[in-house]
């Protein structure tokens, strides 16, 4: 039993079935100088329960190992006139008498017979109250907390008989073993609970995470699609343009060879086309980020091809295609996006932080993917 409030316990240390053990309390201790005690005292932090107590203090005054103490039962606590809380007395069989004692905490071991304890003749009254019974030891006196709990507890009902021993004994094995399989099945029913638990919580933020990653893995086709429509519709008039300049050189090349000035018009619209050729390809190059045209087309194919592979699993595949895009077109951020994405999916959650962090340098703008590394603490 653990009380988490303050207590003491005490031991009665029995010997052989026949004496008792008391000590007198030194003179420089703080409480209870040169009083007849049962070794004890009061509860410290590291104590587990009430006959940890009991068998600490013992062994602290009395100088005995632990292993020679056998607690066998706690008898009903009693309060003290001096403190408030309560004083447990715990019913301990001792292999072997104490060699010596602490002189720090004790002047002097007494040992005395039960059956002395036991008669009444041997017991005087002193006083007005219930508890003023006194007892002689070797010309120390006996009183107080001490004989009220041999009184009560102990002598005068004979609850000390070899047979009570026994059986408080083997009730007090009986609740120990208890107390284990309790305990055992109790920690692996929490254990299972706490499992359980973990498993769905894995669960959920797995298919949280998985999610995301199409949201954002969708959101990225969506813009490169965006992209590529843009750069088809602008293409178009560029090709038809070359196509005019094509014709304007074939005339330009009939007037050279036949000195026709009427063909001025069309060498005016050719430098229009020129111009106009400029502004177009300056376009196209902020809209593919510095990238050529046919670059721009293979790596969109790239990453079009690593999604591929990562909706069927293949990671390595991914990963390759990817850093071939990177390699091609260091500049282009749904790079570093698209292999971020591969890493986290893979579990390498600091490669896909330095992929996500790079493509955010080259695309501060790009708010999803900042939202989606907060959530997972990359951010």
């Amino acid at each position: 039993k653990r009380i988490e409030e303050d207590y003491a316990s005490v031991s009665i240390l029995i010997f052989e079935e026949k004496e008792i053990i008391f000590i007198k309390r030194s003179e420089d201790l703080p409480t209870h100088k040169g009083h007849i005690a049962f070794p004890g005292g009061k509860s410290e932090a590291d104590d587990q329960s009430i006959v940890d107590t009991a068998v600490r203090e013992a062994c602290e005054e009395l100088l005995i190992d632990s292993e020679t103490i056998n607690p066998v039962g706690i008898l009903n606590p009693i309060d003290t006139v001096e403190y408030k809380f309560e004083v447990f007395p715990v019913v301990c069989l001792l292999d072997s008498k104490p060699n010596s004692f602490n002189k720090s905490e004790v002047q002097e071991v007494y040992y005395v017979s039960i059956e002395d304890l036991k008669n009444k003749k041997n017991w005087h009254f002193r006083g007005l109250y219930e508890t003023d019974w006194v007892f002689d030891i070797d010309g120390e006196v006996l009183w107080g907390a001490t004989a009220k709990m041999i009184r009560k507890g102990i002598a005068l009902d004979s609850t000390l008989t070899r047979k009570v021993i026994k059986s408080r004994a083997m009730t007090l094995e009986l609740f120990e073993k208890h107390n284990e399989v309790w305990t055992e099945t109790l920690y692996n029913k929490k254990i299972d609970i706490l499992d359980s638990k973990f498993r769905e919580r894995m669960r959920k933020t797995e298919e949280k995470v998985n999610f995301i990653l199409r949201d954002v893995h969708k959101s990225e086709l969506a813009r490169i699609s965006e992209m590529k429509n843009r750069y088809e519709v602008q293409l178009s008039p560029l090709e038809i343009e070359a196509q005019i300049l094509q014709d304007s050189l074939d005339l330009l090349a009939i007037q050279a060879l036949t000195g026709d000035k009427t063909l001025d018009s069309l060498y005016l619209r050719r430098k229009e086309v020129e111009n106009d050729n400029v502004n177009l390809g300056h376009k196209l190059n902020d809209l593919r980020g510095g990238i050529g045209g046919a670059t721009f087309n293979f790596v969109t194919l790239l990453l079009q091809e690593a999604e591929e592979a990562l909706e069927s699993n293949d990671m390595n595949t991914a990963e390759q295609k990817c850093l071939t895009a990177i390699s091609l077109a260091p500049k282009y951020p749904n790079s570093h996006v698209r292999l971020g994405s591969v890493y986290f999916v893979m579990g390498e959650d600091e490669k896909a932080k330095d992929a996500w962090v790079q493509a955010l340098a080259l695309q501060p703008e790009n708010n999803d993917l900042k939202k989606f590394m907060f959530v997972h603490g990359l951010f």
